[in-house]
C-alpha cells in the first residue's frame, strides 16, 4: 500500500505535527539503544529482537514494492490522517 505521496520520516513527523497541532520531530536512535529501550520496558528478548529487525529494515535504502496504481495508493494525505485520525485519538496531550 502506498500513501498519497512518498515522504521521509522527518517530513512525516513535521507534517503530522502541524496537522495534529503537536510539536513532533523524528529522532533516529541506534539499533542498540532501540533494543535496550524495549528490554528496559519489559519486552521479551525474542520480541525485542524482532522489533529491532523491523526498525532496522525500515531504515535501509530500498525500492518501494509495486507500482502506484489506484488500487495500491490511498488518497489520504498525512495531513488529513493527522487531523482526522491521530489528533482525535490522542486525547488531551
Amino acid at each position: 500500500m502506498h500513501g498519497a505521496e512518498d515522504v521521509t520520516f522527518e517530513e512525516a513527523a513535521i507534517r503530522l505535527g502541524k496537522a495534529a497541532d503537536l510539536d513532533l520531530r523524528y529522532v533516529f536512535i541506534s539499533l542498540e539503544d532501540f533494543f535496550q529501550n524495549l528490554i528496559d520496558k519489559g519486552v521479551t528478548k525474542a520480541a525485542a529482537l524482532g522489533y529491532t529487525e523491523i526498525y532496522r529494515s525500515m531504515h535501509l535504502p530500498r525500492e518501494v514494492e509495486g507500482e502506484r496504481s489506484p488500487r495500491t495508493t490511498t488518497s489520504t494525505t498525512i495531513e488529513l490522517w493527522g487531523k482526522n485520525v491521530l489528533r482525535p485519538n490522542l486525547g488531551s496531550i
